[in-house]
């Protein structure tokens, strides 16, 4: 899924000529099943030169 969400926002960036200078990544597990453990985290990068 990280790929396909990944390409997707690549296409539609390029589709409107636009440019981004920051990605942030999202993961958790899932919130329906409650016999695992709840984990999420969130990371950010800016990039040098938006592209």
């Amino acid at each position: 899924m990280l790929n396909f969400a990944a390409g997707r926002a690549a296409e539609k960036l390029r589709r409107q000529h636009s440019v981004t200078g920051c990605i942030t990544v999202f993961i958790r597990t899932n919130p329906f099943n409650p016999q695992e453990p709840q984990y999420q985290r969130a990371a950010s990068i800016k990039l040098d030169a938006a592209t």
